[in-house]
C-alpha cells in the first residue's frame, strides 16, 4: 500500500487587532490579544477560554462587532483542534449577532459563513461547504473595505471542495483566481502567493501532470524560502518527494522527503504523525529499489509513530504491519512476515469485523507465503476467505473480486487443475468487464488495465500447459487468440506510463509474456507446419523491442523543435494526463467498497471526450507533422515477407530473441527462405556487454577472445 501524503496549505489569516475605549474593554481587549496570539502559534486549546473570558465583556459593552469577531474566533480554534461539534453553535452566534445589530454584508458575517464551510468541509458535507465558501465570497464581495486578501482566500476555499470533489478544473481556476488577486496587489514572497502555489501543485499531481506539480512546487519553495517559514517547507518538499516518486526518480524524491523531514522537525516535533506517512513514504522507495534493510527500518519508524499516536488498533497501524511483512515475504523470510501479517489481521479483525473489506484485503498476503513455500491448499483456502467476503458483502463478479479470483486461478494452475483454473479466469475477466460483452475485445470496455493483463498471461499458460498434458492442439490455438488481446492490451498500457522507469520496467515484463507467444506459434508451427506461425514469432519477437527509448527521444527532438507549435505539443502532453488521470480515477472508484456509478458514468463520459479530442489530435499531426507523427505513434513492424521482397539473394537477415539466461532465438530470413533455430547460450547479454567494454577499451585480446566465443555460438550454427 502507498502512503503518500500530498499536502495543501490553507490561508489562514489573522484579523486585525481591536480597538479599546473603556477600562472593561481593555481587559476584553487583553484577554483577545492574548488568546490571538496563542491561536497564531497553534495553541487552540489554551486560546479557547481566554476569547470565552473576552465574550461577556463585550457583550455587557455591547460592542457587537467585538462579539461577533469572537465567537469567530472560537469556531476558527474548534476547528483548528477539531472538535467539530463546538464550531456550528459559535459560527451561528456570530451570524445572528451580525444580522440584528451589524450593518448587512459585514467581515464578521463573511468569516462566519467561512467557518461554516470550514466545518462542512471536515464531516465531508461538500455540497453545504460550497454553499457556504460561495456565501462568504458573495457577501465579502460587496463590502467597500474588505481586504483583497479575503477575497483571495475565499477563492482558495472554493479551490479546497473542487479539488476534493473531483473538479480539479475548476479548482485550478480558482487557486488561480486567488493568486492572480496577490500578484495583482503587488506581493511578491506573500504566504498567500506560496500556499497557491503549493495547492495548484497538489492539484496537478491529482491529475499525474507531475512537471507542473514540480514547477509550482518550485515556485512556493522560492516563496517560503524567502519567508524562511518551516511549515511551508515542509510541505513543499513532502510534495515534490511525492511528484518525484510518481516520476520514478527516486535518488531526488529521497532527497526532498529528508528536507521535508528536516523543516518538520524544526515546527512539529520528531514525532508528529505527518512524519510517519514521510517515513512509509521512504520505506516505498527502498523497497521497489530493494534495498530491504533500509525500507524496514523506515517502515518500522513510521510504525512506531503511528502506535504512539493512535495506540495498536488501528488503521495505520494494520497496513504498516502489512507493509512491514510484504518486505520479508519478498526476503523469502516466511515465518516473520506471517507474525506481521497475522498482526494485521488481528488488529483489522477487531476494528471492523471477520467479514469486512480490510480483512479481506489481508488474507491475500497470508496466502502469498502459502503459495511461496508451494502450500497450495493453505494459499487456495486464504485466497477464498477473501473471495467469500466480498462475495458476500458486494456480490459475485464484482471488480474487487478480481484480484481473489485471479489468485485463485493461479493456484489451481500450479495443482495442474486447468479446467478449474481457467473458469476463475475467466470469471475475473467478466468481473472487470464493464459491459459484460463478449464482442471484439477493447480495453476501454474493461475496468482495470493491469489486472487484465494478469489474468490473460495467467489464462494464456494455463492453455499452454493444459497442451502438454493432453496435447490438444486447441489449448495452443487458443493461447495464440489470447495473445492477440494481450498484444493490443500492452500497447494501451504502455501508452498509460508517464515515466521512463514505469516503461522501462513494463518493457522487461512484455519481454517474458512475448517469449511464451514466441513459445506458443513455435509449438503451434511443429504440429501443424503453418508457416504463419514462424511469421508470428517473428512477429513477436520484434514487438517486445520496446519502444521506451524512440518514445523518449521523440518527445526530446520535439521540444527542441521550431516546427512543432508549443501549444500541440501541451496539448498533447495534457490530453494524455488526463487520459491517465480519468482512467486511473475509474479505476480506483471500481476498487472501492461502495461503488459510485453515478461518478463513474461521469468519469467515463470524461474519458471518452479525452480519447476523442486525442484522435483528433493524431489526425492533425499525422497531416501537419508527418514525420513525428511516424515516429511517436506508427508502431509498424517490419514482417517477414516485407524483410524478403527487400533482399536479394546473396542476403540472410539474422535476428536474435535472448528469451532467457541459456536459451536464444535465431530468425533466419533469406530471400526465399525463412528457419528458426533455438540456441543455447549462457549469458548472452553479459558477453555482449563484455565485447563492447573490450571494443571501447581497444583490449584486442579481450575482443579477440570474445568475438570468436559469440560466433561459434551465434553465427557458426546457422551453417548446420
Amino acid at each position: 500500500m502507498r502512503l503518500f501524503l500530498t499536502s495543501i496549505l490553507l490561508i489562514v489569516l489573522t484579523n486585525c487587532a481591536l480597538g479599546q475605549s473603556t477600562n472593561d474593554t481593555l481587559i476584553a481587549f487583553s484577554y483577545y490579544h492574548k488568546a490571538d496570539s496563542l491561536f497564531t502559534h497553534g495553541k487552540y486549546n489554551e486560546a479557547i477560554p481566554i476569547f470565552q473570558k473576552a465574550l461577556p465583556i463585550y457583550k455587557k459593552a455591547q460592542s457587537w462587532k467585538k462579539v461577533a469577531r469572537c465567537y469567530n474566533k472560537i469556531s476558527e480554534n474548534y476547528i483548528m483542534n477539531r472538535h467539530l461539534e463546538n464550531v456550528l453553535e459559535n459560527s451561528k452566534n456570530a451570524i445572528e449577532v451580525c444580522k440584528k445589530y451589524l450593518s448587512k454584508n459585514n467581515v464578521e458575517e463573511a468569516n462566519a459563513y467561512d467557518n461554516i464551510g470550514m466545518y462542512y468541509e471536515e464531516i465531508s458535507d461538500y455540497n453545504n461547504a460550497l454553499l457556504y465558501f460561495n456565501k462568504a465570497l458573495t457577501t465579502k464581495k460587496q463590502i467597500a473595505e474588505i481586504e483583497y486578501s479575503e477575497i483571495a482566500k475565499s477563492y482558495s476555499n472554493l479551490a479546497l471542495i473542487y479539488k476534493i470533489t473531483g473538479k480539479l478544473n475548476k479548482a485550478i481556476e480558482s487557486y488561480k483566481k486567488s493568486l492572480t488577486i496577490f500578484i495583482d496587489n503587488n506581493e511578491e514572497n506573500n504566504i498567500g502567493i506560496g500556499a497557491n502555489y503549493i495547492n495548484l501543485g497538489a492539484t496537478y499531481y491529482i491529475l499525474r501532470d507531475y512537471d507542473n506539480a514540480i514547477m509550482y512546487n518550485q515556485k512556493a519553495l522560492s516563496v517560503f524560502n524567502e519567508l524562511k517559514n518551516t511549515r511551508g517547507l515542509f510541505h513543499i518538499y513532502n510534495n515534490l518527494g511525492n511528484a518525484l516518486m510518481a516520476k520514478g526518480e527516486f535518488d531526488k524524491s529521497l532527497k526532498y522527503y529528508n528536507k521535508s523531514l528536516d523543516a518538520g522537525r524544526d515546527w512539529f516535533g520528531k514525532k508528529h504523525y505527518n512524519f510517519a506517512i514521510i517515513y512509509g513514504n521512504i520505506g516505498i522507495i527502498y523497497d521497489k529499489k530493494e534495498d530491504y534493510q533500509k525500507s524496514l527500518y523506515y517502515y518500522n519508524l513510521g510504525l512506531q509513530i503511528h502506535q504512539k499516536e493512535y495506540g495498536e488498533h488501528n488503521r495505520d497501524v494494520a497496513r504498516m504491519n502489512k507493509n512491514i511483512g510484504n518486505v520479508y515475504l519478498q526476503k523469502k523470510e516466511f515465518d516473520t512476515a506471517m507474525l506481521y501479517f497475522q498482526k494485521s489481521l488481528r488488529i483489522s479483525t477487531a476494528l471492523f469485523g471477520e467479514d469486512s473489506y480490510e480483512v479481506s484485503k489481508t488474507y491475500p498476503y497470508i496466502a502469498d507465503i502459502y503459495k511461496e513455500k508451494n502450500s497450495y491448499e493453505d494459499a487456495f483456502f486464504y485466497y477464498t476467505k477473501s473471495l467469500k467476503i466480498l462475495e458476500n458483502n458486494y456480490g459475485k463478479l464484482h471488480p474487487l473480486t478480481i484480484d481473489a479470483l485471479n489468485n485463485i486461478a493461479s493456484v489451481y494452475s500450479e495443482q495442474r487443475k486447468y479446467k478449474e483454473a481457467i473458469i476463475h479466469y475467466n470469471k475475473a475477466l467478466l468481473a472487470n468487464n464493464k459491459k459484460n460483452t463478449r464482442d471484439t475485445f477493447d480495453p476501454d470496455n474493461f475496468y482495470d488495465w493491469e489486472k487484465l493483463l494478469i489474468t490473460f498471461t495467467g489464462k494464456s499458460e494455463v492453455l499452454q500447459r493444459k497442451y502438454g498434458q493432453h496435447k490438444n492442439i486447441k489449448d495452443l490455438e487458443r493461447a495464440t487468440e489470447v495473445y492477440r488481446s494481450i498484444e493490443i492490451l500492452i500497447d494501451y498500457i504502455r501508452q498509460s506510463y508517464q515515466n521512463y522507469n514505469d516503461k522501462v520496467r513494463f518493457a522487461r515484463r512484455v519481454k517474458e509474456i512475448y517469449k511464451d507467444a514466441i513459445e506458443t506459434h513455435l509449438l503451434v508451427y511443429k504440429e501443424t507446419k503453418d508457416p504463419k506461425n514462424l511469421e508470428n514469432a517473428f512477429y513477436y519477437s520484434e514487438k517486445s523491442k520496446a519502444n521506451t527509448l524512440k518514445e523518449l527521444l521523440v518527445d526530446t527532438d520535439a521540444k527542441n523543435s521550431s516546427t512543432i507549435p508549443k501549444d500541440v505539443l501541451e496539448k498533447e502532453k495534457k490530453l494524455k494526463t488526463d487520459q491517465a488521470f480519468y482512467q486511473s480515477e475509474i479505476t480506483k472508484l471500481q476498487s472501492n467498497s461502495l461503488i459510485d456509478s453515478i461518478k463513474i458514468k461521469k468519469l467515463n463520459n470524461k474519458l471518452f471526450a479525452v480519447n476523442r479530442t486525442r484522435d483528433s489530435l493524431n489526425q492533425t499531426l499525422e497531416k501537419d507533422y508527418p514525420k513525428y507523427y511516424q515516429l511517436k505513434y506508427q508502431n509498424k513492424i517490419a514482417t517477414v515477407s516485407e524483410i524478403q521482397e527487400n533482399s536479394d539473394h546473396r542476403t540472410i537477415v539474422i535476428e536474435f530473441f535472448v528469451a532467457n539466461e541459456t536459451t536464444t532465438y535465431a530468425f533466419i530470413i533469406g530471400k526465399n527462405t525463412f528457419d528458426i533455430k533455438k540456441l543455447q547460450v549462457a549469458n548472452l547479454p553479459n558477453k555482449i556487454i563484455r565485447l563492447n567494454e573490450a571494443i571501447t577499451s581497444k583490449n584486442t585480446n579481450e575482443y579477440k577472445k570474445i568475438a570468436h566465443q559469440l560466433y561459434q555460438q551465434l553465427i557458426a550454427p546457422m551453417d548446420e
